[in-house]
């Protein structure tokens, strides 16, 4: 049987609303370059430092309204160690000028979503969704470029992974962007030239590709595959963080799971392979309650599949086709111990 120690939890994110936050000093210098919304940068996808008191600014634009003319979404995680040393905010140029001229701008002027930490009730437990991450998550109906602050808390330094994603995401090239950041791509962790564009592989787990970060197509029947490695526990000994997510058009068109060889291999055995030998994961839409009876979508019909995994392994996503129209999809995978072989 399957012998890495896999730590998984339910995904839920939050569009987060701040009346009444009280934003950190906005604009303090954080290095050669993100010292404000200025000089913008792209995330690097690699871990970054902030001392206390620092701030970092980071730059994306969303194209809008997606082509069924539903809200493009947009997910931002922040990943702090020590937890809790880093938060962020976003932005528009429109309201850091309001907040420029306010008299109070904490009341009148505040960012347009900030950085949240996702608690939910598991019995009489509260659960924390992202092992301590901080998320927001939420769509935009018109293009714009908008601007993420990451600034520091508490009295230790941080060391942090910021990730954007999205749909329509992209990072605009006036943006600058550190050696290591990708501002063409919607997905901001380092992925191999050869994996972007159309894919030339992925039939199957041996020719498994990295995500391209761009749309792909797949016919009725299909399915491709993808591979990402996981380096096990971070630097504090807990599990690094993955998270995965497939944008398909039309909704509900493709699917995902998650496999590792060892699985694979049990399958191809099995007697009862759905049953003794399932994928190790599986993409899901984010659901919950409004009140009234009501449910909420989080992710406007995206799958989602996060975890952490306690050791180093390779990882195989394996992206299928559903029901009767061919699927055009974005998948991206992050993390922050995630590399593409």
């Amino acid at each position: 049987m399957f012998k890495k120690q896999l730590n998984r939890f339910a995904l839920v994110a939050a569009l987060v609303t701040t009346l009444g936050f009280m934003a950190p000093t906005i604009g303090q210098a954080a290095g050669p370059t993100g010292t404000g919304p200025s000089d913008a940068m792209a995330p690097s996808g690699t871990m970054e430092h902030l001392n206390v008191g620092q701030s970092r600014w980071y730059a994306f634009a969303s194209a809008g309204k997606d082509e069924n003319g539903d809200p493009s979404h947009v997910l931002i995680t922040l990943y702090g160690q020590p937890e809790g040393s880093a938060g962020f905010n976003i932005w528009t140029k429109e309201r850091l000028a309001e907040r420029a001229t306010s008299d109070n701008p904490n009341k009148d002027a505040p960012p347009i979503g900030a950085g949240a930490k996702v608690d939910i009730k598991r019995g009489a437990d509260t659960v924390d969704v992202f092992n301590g991450a901080q998320v927001w998550a939420g769509g935009f109906d018109v293009p714009g470029t908008y601007l993420v602050e990451v600034y520091q808390t508490g009295t230790q330094a941080s060391d942090y992974m910021l990730t954007i994603n999205g749909d329509a995401v992209t990072f605009p090239t006036s943006v600058t962007t550190s050696q290591t950041s990708q501002p063409a791509q919607a997905v901001t962790l380092a992925i191999p030239a050869a994996a972007a564009g159309a894919p030339s592989g992925g039939a199957g787990p041996s020719s498994a590709l990295a995500p391209s970060g761009t749309m792909e197509h797949l016919n009725v029947g299909q399915s491709r595959w993808y591979r990402f490695s996981s380096a096990g526990k971070d630097k504090n000994g807990d599990p690094s963080h993955v998270l995965v997510t497939l944008y398909a058009q039309p909704d509900g068109s493709a699917g995902f799971n998650i496999w590792t060889m060892e699985r694979l291999a049990e399958r191809a055995t099995a007697d009862n392979p759905n049953k003794d030998a399932p994928p190790i994961g599986q993409g899901t839409k984010l659901v919950m309650g409004t009140g009234g009876g009501e449910t909420k979508d989080l992710f406007n019909g995206a799958l989602v599949w996060g975890g952490g995994f306690d050791i180093p392994g390779t990882y195989l996503v394996q992206v299928y086709q559903t029901g009767t129209q061919a699927s055009d999809y974005t998948l991206t995978i992050n993390g922050d111990a995630v590399t593409f072989p």
